[in-house]
Formats: C-alpha cells, sequence, structure tokens
C-alpha cells in the first residue's frame, strides 16, 4: 500500500511537468523527443536492482537467491540463519514449479471466471474515465495548460485518499465508491449553466479524483483476488484490458459533436455500472490471500452450496456449529449408499480437476468407476487409491487423513 502511495504521488509529480514543458515546447516532436529521453536512465537499472529471489529459486539458483537474500538481511540488521533452505524446502519449491498454469485457468472454474470478467470490465472502463476525462483538458473553461496542471494537481490527494481508504475500510466499498464518486459528478456537468463554466471544470475535477482513487485501488484488489498461482497473469490481462480502455478512450470525446455533454454522459453512465459491478466481488480485506484456485473466496450472490461431507454428511455455508456437530452424530450409511455416494463424489471431483484420495470401501470396484470417469475427463490433474479414510474438506477436495499412501 505504501508503494501504491509512492508511485502514484510520483507519477501525479511526473504529470505536473507535462504542461510545463509542453509550454515552452511548441513542436509536438520535440516535446515527444524530450518526454521520451528520460526512458534512457532506466537501462542502469538492470545492473542496479537485484533479481528477485522467488524467481531465482524457482529457476533453480539457489546460491544466487541466498547471495541477495543475505545481503538483504545486511542491509536490514538482521542476522539470518546458517542455511537459508533445507533440502526438502529445495524439493517442494522445484515440485512446484512443475506445476504451470495456463492463461485458461483464468476462466477455468465457474468462480474465477466470473471474477476475470469483472476485472476485466472494470479495468476496461475506469481506463477510459480516467484517460477520456484528462484528453478532455481542451473542452473545459479557461486555459489550456492551466487545467491540464491542475488535473495532475488533484491526483495527489487522489493517492493520498485511496492510500486512507485501503488502510481503514473495506476493499470492495472504496473501490465502489470512488466509482460512484466519479461518475455520479459527470451527469450534473450537463446541468450547470454556460455561464458557470468554472463549475463544470471543478465537477471535471472531482470526477479525475474519483477516477484516479479507484485507479490506485483496483491495482491492490485486483492482486489480492487472484490467486498466487494465475495472481501476474490475472493482473496482466486486466491490465491489457486497460490498455484497450485507453485506446477507446480518445474516442469517447468525439461524441461531443452530437451533442456538448454527452461524453460525460457516456463516462458517468459506464462508472456507474463498474461501481455496481465491483459489488459482486468478494471483500479481501484482513484474508489470507489465496494460493490456489481452490482457495479463491466466492463471488457475491452465489448460491451457497454444501462444501463438506462427511461420510454422505452435507454442511453448507450457512450451517450452524450445532446443526454441523448434529449431523456428525449421524449413524454411517450402509456400505451400498456410502459406496454411491462416494463414486458420486469422484465424478464430481474428477470433473472439476481437483486431487482425489479414495479410501478403502470398494477400492477395486471404484478403481474400474475412476478409469471410465478418467476416459471420460480428459485432463484430469490427479487421483490417487489408497488405504486411508477419507473426507470431503470444505475446499471441495476429496483429501486423505494421513499420508500412509
Amino acid at each position: 500500500m505504501y508503494c501504491t502511495l509512492g508511485i502514484g504521488i510520483s507519477f501525479a509529480f511526473g504529470y505536473m511537468l507535462l504542461p510545463l514543458a509542453a509550454y515552452f515546447i511548441r513542436s509536438w516532436w520535440a516535446l515527444l523527443l524530450v518526454l521520451s529521453a528520460p526512458s534512457l536512465f532506466y537501462i542502469p537499472l538492470w545492473w542496479l536492482i537485484p533479481e528477485s529471489p522467488r524467481w531465482l529459486l524457482t529457476n533453480g539458483r539457489v546460491q544466487e537467491a541466498e547471495a541477495i537474500l543475505r545481503h538483504m538481511a545486511k542491509k536490514n540488521g538482521v542476522t539470518p540463519p546458517a542455511t537459508l533452505f533445507s533440502h526438502a524446502e529445495l524439493e517442494d519449491m522445484k515440485s512446484k514449479c512443475n506445476l504451470s498454469h495456463a492463461i485458461i485457468h483464468l476462466v477455468k472454474t465457474y468462480n474465477i471466471r466470473i471474477i476475470t470478467i469483472i476485472n476485466l470490465l472494470v479495468w476496461m472502463i475506469l481506463a477510459v474515465g480516467y484517460f477520456g476525462l484528462s484528453l478532455s483538458t481542451p473542452n473545459l473553461h479557461g486555459d489550456d495548460y492551466l487545467n491540464c496542471f491542475f488535473m495532475a494537481v488533484i491526483e495527489v490527494p487522489a493517492y493520498v485518499a485511496s492510500w486512507l481508504f485501503l488502510q481503514r475500510f473495506s476493499r470492495r466499498f472504496s473501490l465502489s465508491g470512488a466509482f460512484f464518486l466519479g461518475g455520479v459528478v459527470l451527469f450534473f456537468v450537463q446541468l450547470i449553466p454556460s455561464n458557470l463554466s468554472v463549475l463544470a471544470t471543478v465537477l471535471v475535477m472531482i470526477g479525475k479524483f474519483g477516477a484516479t482513487t479507484a485507479f490506485a485501488i483496483v491495482y491492490v484488489y485486483s492482486s489480492e483476488l487472484f490467486p498466487t498461482v494465475v495472481r501476474n497473469m490475472g493482473v496482466g490481462v486486466s491490465s491489457m484490458a486497460c490498455r484497450f480502455g485507453a485506446i477507446i478512450s480518445p474516442y469517447i470525446f468525439y461524441l461531443g459533436v452530437q451533442h456538448e455533454f454527452l461524453p460525460f454522459i457516456v463516462m458517468g453512465c459506464l462508472t456507474v455500472f463498474s461501481a455496481i459491478l465491483v459489488l459482486f466481488l468478494p471483500e479481501t480485506v484482513n484474508v489470507p490471500l489465496p494460493e490456489t484456485i481452490d482457495q479463491m473466496q466466492k463471488i457475491k450472490g452465489k448460491k451457497p452450496g454444501c462444501h463438506q461431507h462427511t461420510y454422505g454428511s452435507c454442511v453448507t455455508d450457512d450451517t450452524t456449529e450445532g446443526e454441523a456437530a448434529n449431523e456428525e452424530e449421524e449413524p454411517e450409511l450402509e456400505p451400498c449408499e456410502f459406496y454411491q455416494w462416494l463414486c458420486d463424489c469422484v465424478r464430481e471431483a474428477i470433473a472439476e480437476n481437483k486431487l482425489v484420495v479414495l479410501g478403502q470401501v470398494g477400492v477395486q470396484t471404484l478403481e474400474d468407476e475412476l478409469q471410465m470417469s478418467y476416459e471420460d475427463n480428459e485432463g484430469v490433474d490427479m487421483f490417487i487409491v489408497s488405504n486411508t479414510s477419507i473426507e470431503l474438506q470444505k475446499t471441495g477436495q476429496i483429501m486423505a487423513h494421513d499420508s500412509s499412501h
């Protein structure tokens, strides 16, 4: 969150320099050259910034990762242990590296599919509003250079506000509130009389404040929504959708040919629509980051289903502790009933590409069932048959009570 504040304010200060440079450099190609030249200072960062230790470990470069971590510990005044990584930890990292995830995993299950679609829409609409307002400077009352400067200045309090919202309030309501603020004020622009053009400019500035606040929050929120295994892909695809919105944004203001305030009405409608979409996303504040797709929180409004079975019992999201205890006290099913329930669970788990660990009841018959299900459902991750008792956990997976297999 501190990085969000620091990067955002640095961006805002750079934005403030843009109208100053444009005021003295009136040739567009010379201005573009001057603005691009500072990018050369990024080149030495290749040698100055150390590589990510996590990336080095995943690529088997353990000694380089340890050297960087020991250097970091020395800079922070911390004494590292003699052995940073045990052999078991390295083997575990190596096994995790072999589990690759493709972009298709962003739409593999119903839950992550809906979250991904909402993120794409939110990021795209956010870019339309943010860049649309930034590019609307010539349409505002007053001097273009001063208006552009004020558009940059308003981002400083916006980034500070986003930092406060991230620290103290809900991610979901903070982002939705920023969208509502940015969208609603744009509706009022058309109601301002022509002799009060300064007030219209102020409303546009407030809209820019809301869009900038939402931009700062959405980076943090999106990274917390996606699990570790696809987090980079999720945020990267969302950012790509954002660029599509940036491409579309200049054309929004061509609608002004039809009606003077039509661009603001369109952006206001889209922004309010995004505010409503965000309310369907799960809350992530004070919640551990998900590591796998199965650990992701469910979207709002999804009907709670049966997520825990113990020899045929069912505990839903709305089940109380007393009801759960009564479920556990129910007698076990007859062997035939238990076998049928177990086969149904196996088919469901295989269909969802989950890790399946089977118990000792009807192993030979279940192996035949598994073979049939496997042939009908290509791409199953893994299933294991062992002589352990089973239980369907909250994650929806059939897991073993011990690791004797």
